[in-house]
């Protein structure tokens, strides 16, 4: 009787509705979270964070305009201005980033594979085509000065920090930005945290930190002219990211000339490891 009653029951269901499909068996993702893989791909490394408080620094995809899953480095740790940072480009002591560069005006990429924070040369899409509001920079081998970092405090590391950088509350990309021949200055200019320290020394005259800031021999792409008189006819100290100051090409760094400088930073050109968010 029992026999018949189980035949009669699997009568009423196909064999499609009994055994799982082997589509849906063995053919399913489960992810831990989006950003994990190429098909689920974040829109940015700060979504990341805000959807996985707990999610640590490491390679991630992120869905860059244009491009579309790219695998990029996030920083998420919280230490650096709430984290959720995606690195766009990274320099080793040298000239590869110099002023002229053309990383600085064209779409185009150095190696991309190396989505890490090793000392290297290379430039990712990330500043190519992500819509960013702020920008970080870090300088791996300028060491903090008790708590003072920079921008950032308590860092084991030199700082800069921009948020908004495009200075109107609207996103756009760090080439976009750093490509233009505008000269973008930081209100106030003193609002530097570097401003008076060990590293990429001031003046008490003439002051100009931002972006795009050109003067007679003196070019630089993100950074710094100092002069301890008010104008900006013998500057004193100079430096930043991607630079040009005759005869010195950096990626990064800083100079100055004058014997009356007490307060004279490194002399010499830096790593520097760049972030948009």
């Amino acid at each position: 009787m029992r026999q018949i009653i189980f035949l009669l029951l699997i009568s009423h269901f196909s064999f499609s509705q009994l055994v799982p499909s082997f589509h849906a068996v063995h053919h399913k993702k489960i992810y831990s979270g989006i950003g994990d893989a190429s098909d689920n791909p974040a829109e940015s490394c700060k979504a990341i964070l805000d959807n996985n408080a707990g999610a640590l620094d490491g390679v991630y995809w992120i869905n860059l305009p244009t491009v579309g899953a790219t695998q990029c480095y996030c920083l998420m740790d919280s230490d650096y201005d709430g984290g959720g940072w995606i690195l766009a480009m990274k320099a080793t002591r040298g000239t590869t980033f110099s002023y002229s560069a053309s990383y600085w005006t064209s779409v185009n990429t150095l190696n991309p594979s190396e989505v890490n924070r090793d000392d290297g040369d290379a430039k990712f899409h990330s500043m190519n085509y992500f819509q960013a509001k702020d920008a970080m920079a870090l300088f791996p081998d300028f060491p903090n000065i008790g708590t003072e970092s920079g921008s950032i405090d308590n860092l084991s590391m030199w700082s800069w920090l921009e948020n908004d950088f495009y200075n109107n509350g609207s996103r756009t990309t760090l080439l976009l930005r750093l490509q233009s021949t505008t000269t973008i200055t930081s209100t106030p200019q003193t609002s530097f945290d570097g401003y008076n320290s060990t590293y990429f020394s001031s003046q008490s005259g003439f002051q100009f930190y931002g972006f795009n800031y050109t003067y007679s021999n003196f070019k630089v792409r993100w950074g710094f002219a100092w002069n301890n008189e008010g104008s900006q006819g013998s500057n004193d100290a100079w430096g930043g990211i991607g630079l040009y100051l005759s005869p010195y090409n950096y990626s990064a760094g800083d100079r100055w000339h004058w014997s009356g400088v007490t307060v004279r930073g490194a002399n010499r050109s830096a790593r520097v490891e760049i972030y948009v968010r």
